[in-house]
Protein backbone atom coordinates (compact mmCIF):
# COMPACT_ATOMS: atom_id res chain seq x y z
CA UNK A 1 0.00 0.00 0.00
CA UNK A 2 2.49 2.27 -0.91
CA UNK A 3 1.32 5.80 -1.94
CA UNK A 4 -0.97 5.74 0.22
CA UNK A 5 -0.31 8.51 2.98
CA UNK A 6 -3.23 9.91 5.98
CA UNK A 7 -5.14 12.84 5.66
CA UNK A 8 -2.96 16.37 5.39
CA UNK A 9 -3.44 17.99 8.52
CA UNK A 10 -4.76 21.41 8.15
CA UNK A 11 -4.39 24.20 10.73
CA UNK A 12 -8.17 24.93 11.49
CA UNK A 13 -8.20 20.94 11.84
CA UNK A 14 -5.20 21.66 14.59
CA UNK A 15 -7.03 24.37 16.40
CA UNK A 16 -10.19 22.24 16.73
CA UNK A 17 -8.56 19.03 18.03
CA UNK A 18 -6.02 20.10 20.33
CA UNK A 19 -6.95 23.14 21.97
CA UNK A 20 -3.76 22.27 25.28
CA UNK A 21 -0.97 22.35 22.67
CA UNK A 22 -0.04 25.37 21.61
CA UNK A 23 0.62 25.53 17.97
CA UNK A 24 3.78 26.50 16.26
CA UNK A 25 4.03 30.08 15.52
CA UNK A 26 5.38 30.60 11.49
CA UNK A 27 8.20 33.50 11.63
CA UNK A 28 8.38 35.61 8.59
CA UNK A 29 10.57 38.41 7.85
CA UNK A 30 8.85 42.07 7.08
CA UNK A 31 8.47 42.23 3.53
CA UNK A 32 11.45 44.66 2.17
CA UNK A 33 10.50 48.13 1.32
CA UNK A 34 11.64 49.46 -2.58
CA UNK A 35 12.93 52.19 -1.24
CA UNK A 36 16.32 53.30 -3.33
CA UNK A 37 19.66 52.56 -1.07
CA UNK A 38 21.06 56.00 0.10
CA UNK A 39 24.17 55.62 -1.52
CA UNK A 40 21.47 55.58 -4.79
CA UNK A 41 20.29 58.59 -3.71
CA UNK A 42 23.59 60.54 -2.41
CA UNK A 43 24.95 59.29 -6.13
CA UNK A 44 22.00 60.72 -8.11
CA UNK A 45 21.72 64.42 -5.63
CA UNK A 46 25.53 64.61 -6.09
CA UNK A 47 25.18 63.88 -10.30
CA UNK A 48 22.33 66.84 -10.13
CA UNK A 49 24.33 69.22 -8.29
CA UNK A 50 27.79 68.64 -10.19
CA UNK A 51 25.19 68.77 -13.37
CA UNK A 52 24.61 72.30 -12.80
CA UNK A 53 21.62 71.73 -10.30
CA UNK A 54 18.50 70.67 -11.28
CA UNK A 55 17.84 70.71 -14.86
CA UNK A 56 14.26 69.75 -14.95
CA UNK A 57 13.08 72.70 -12.88
CA UNK A 58 14.07 75.47 -15.21
CA UNK A 59 11.21 75.30 -17.51
CA UNK A 60 8.65 76.28 -14.44
CA UNK A 61 6.96 79.62 -14.71
CA UNK A 62 6.38 81.10 -11.72
CA UNK A 63 2.46 82.14 -11.15
CA UNK A 64 1.20 86.13 -11.69
CA UNK A 65 1.66 88.14 -8.88
CA UNK A 66 -1.45 89.16 -6.43
CA UNK A 67 -4.54 87.13 -6.03
CA UNK A 68 -5.45 84.23 -7.83
CA UNK A 69 -8.51 83.49 -9.60
CA UNK A 70 -11.02 81.87 -7.57
CA UNK A 71 -13.22 78.82 -8.94
CA UNK A 72 -15.37 77.08 -5.85
CA UNK A 73 -18.95 77.23 -5.82
CA UNK A 74 -20.51 79.70 -2.70
CA UNK A 75 -16.53 81.29 -2.29
CA UNK A 76 -17.04 84.73 -1.86
CA UNK A 77 -14.25 87.17 -3.74
CA UNK A 78 -14.43 90.77 -2.25
CA UNK A 79 -13.79 93.72 -5.02
CA UNK A 80 -10.37 95.17 -4.00
CA UNK A 81 -12.47 98.75 -2.73
CA UNK A 82 -14.61 96.35 -0.47
CA UNK A 83 -17.96 97.61 -1.38
CA UNK A 84 -18.75 94.51 -3.34
CA UNK A 85 -18.16 90.34 -3.81
CA UNK A 86 -18.21 87.82 -6.38
CA UNK A 87 -19.72 84.15 -5.89
CA UNK A 88 -20.24 81.42 -7.90
CA UNK A 89 -23.72 80.22 -7.11
CA UNK A 90 -25.27 77.08 -8.52
CA UNK A 91 -29.11 76.31 -9.25
CA UNK A 92 -29.41 72.80 -10.57
CA UNK A 93 -27.22 72.01 -12.54
CA UNK A 94 -25.79 75.04 -14.12
CA UNK A 95 -23.38 77.69 -12.56
CA UNK A 96 -24.34 81.51 -12.54
CA UNK A 97 -22.10 84.52 -11.43
CA UNK A 98 -23.44 86.83 -8.74
CA UNK A 99 -22.48 89.54 -7.17
CA UNK A 100 -23.13 90.91 -4.02
CA UNK A 101 -23.16 94.58 -1.72
CA UNK A 102 -21.32 94.26 1.48
CA UNK A 103 -24.63 93.35 3.68
CA UNK A 104 -24.75 89.74 1.45
CA UNK A 105 -27.67 91.23 -0.98
CA UNK A 106 -28.04 90.34 -4.59
CA UNK A 107 -27.36 93.08 -6.77
CA UNK A 108 -26.38 91.33 -10.31
CA UNK A 109 -26.57 87.86 -11.73
CA UNK A 110 -24.96 86.86 -14.78
CA UNK A 111 -27.54 85.82 -17.44
CA UNK A 112 -25.31 83.17 -19.11
CA UNK A 113 -25.30 79.75 -17.41
CA UNK A 114 -21.89 77.91 -16.80
CA UNK A 115 -21.54 74.35 -16.98
CA UNK A 116 -20.25 72.65 -13.84
CA UNK A 117 -17.78 70.57 -15.91
CA UNK A 118 -15.87 73.56 -17.47
CA UNK A 119 -16.27 75.57 -14.09
CA UNK A 120 -15.29 79.32 -14.86
CA UNK A 121 -12.77 80.98 -12.08
CA UNK A 122 -13.37 84.91 -11.06
CA UNK A 123 -10.47 87.25 -10.29
CA UNK A 124 -10.84 91.48 -9.79
CA UNK A 125 -8.72 93.45 -11.50
CA UNK A 126 -6.46 95.01 -8.99
CA UNK A 127 -5.10 98.63 -10.77
CA UNK A 128 -7.87 99.58 -13.05
CA UNK A 129 -6.85 103.27 -14.62
CA UNK A 130 -10.60 104.24 -13.03
CA UNK A 131 -10.53 103.06 -9.84
CA UNK A 132 -13.61 101.52 -10.24
CA UNK A 133 -14.19 97.85 -9.68
CA UNK A 134 -14.06 95.27 -12.13
CA UNK A 135 -14.68 91.77 -12.38
CA UNK A 136 -13.13 88.84 -14.83
CA UNK A 137 -14.81 85.91 -15.42
CA UNK A 138 -12.26 83.22 -16.82
CA UNK A 139 -14.12 80.12 -18.57
CA UNK A 140 -13.09 78.18 -21.29
CA UNK A 141 -16.75 77.76 -22.22
CA UNK A 142 -17.36 81.02 -23.62
CA UNK A 143 -14.17 82.65 -23.07
CA UNK A 144 -12.58 85.89 -20.68
CA UNK A 145 -15.08 88.12 -19.59
CA UNK A 146 -15.50 91.46 -18.09
CA UNK A 147 -17.87 92.76 -15.50
CA UNK A 148 -17.83 96.41 -14.41
CA UNK A 149 -20.35 99.11 -13.26
CA UNK A 150 -22.22 101.61 -15.78
CA UNK A 151 -22.21 104.82 -15.26
CA UNK A 152 -25.84 104.74 -14.61
CA UNK A 153 -24.99 102.52 -11.30
CA UNK A 154 -25.64 99.02 -12.50
CA UNK A 155 -23.11 95.98 -13.60
CA UNK A 156 -22.79 94.87 -17.24
CA UNK A 157 -21.26 92.56 -19.13
CA UNK A 158 -18.84 93.18 -21.96
CA UNK A 159 -16.96 90.22 -24.24
CA UNK A 160 -14.81 92.33 -26.87
CA UNK A 161 -12.55 94.05 -24.00
CA UNK A 162 -8.88 94.19 -24.50
CA UNK A 163 -7.06 92.55 -20.86
CA UNK A 164 -5.05 93.82 -18.32
CA UNK A 165 -1.77 92.19 -18.24
CA UNK A 166 -2.47 90.98 -14.50
CA UNK A 167 -5.69 89.33 -16.06
CA UNK A 168 -4.01 87.91 -19.77
CA UNK A 169 -1.09 86.15 -17.32
CA UNK A 170 -4.00 83.81 -16.17
CA UNK A 171 -5.76 83.10 -19.39
CA UNK A 172 -2.61 82.15 -21.43
CA UNK A 173 -1.69 78.37 -22.02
Amino acid sequence: MRGLHPPRRTLLWRLATSPQRPLPVRRTRPARQLLPSRRLLLTGMATAVAGGGLVACTGWEEAPAGPTPVSELGQEVPAPSGTVSAVLDQAGEEIGVMLRDAEGNDIWADDFPYVKRLMPSLIWEQQNEDGADVLWVLSSDIGTSRISQTPEGGWAKEFTVEMPEEIEDWVRD
